[in-house]
């Protein structure tokens, strides 16, 4: 049986995961999904602590749980997208 379409998006992968985070970092951002990489720096793209925090909010709504005040700060202390691409599969796999 094929997949759904009308399901919503395939989080059940790191891509989905790091597409999802990349359309919610761009969201916040006010930018375009493709014009971010995940190696750029948050600092770079301008990530400040209220861009950050609507980041968090979004991507537990998309995910469907609550980061930890551990993971909060880790995301809060992130260099490059990459690593919180990293950050938010690890949470959402420790919670699957």
């Amino acid at each position: 049986m094929g997949r759904d379409d009308t399901a919503g998006p395939d989080l059940t992968g790191a891509g989905g995961v790091a597409a999802e985070v990349l359309r919610t970092i761009s969201g916040a951002l006010g930018q375009s999904a493709g014009g971010i990489d995940p190696s750029q720096r948050m600092d770079d793209l301008g990530v400040d602590s209220h861009a950050l925090a609507e980041m968090v909010l979004e991507l537990e709504d998309r995910f469907d749980f609550e980061f930890s005040p551990e993971e909060v700060d880790a995301l809060a202390g992130s260099e490059t997208i990459g690593q919180v691409i990293q950050i938010v599969s690890a949470a959402r796999a420790a919670r699957c």
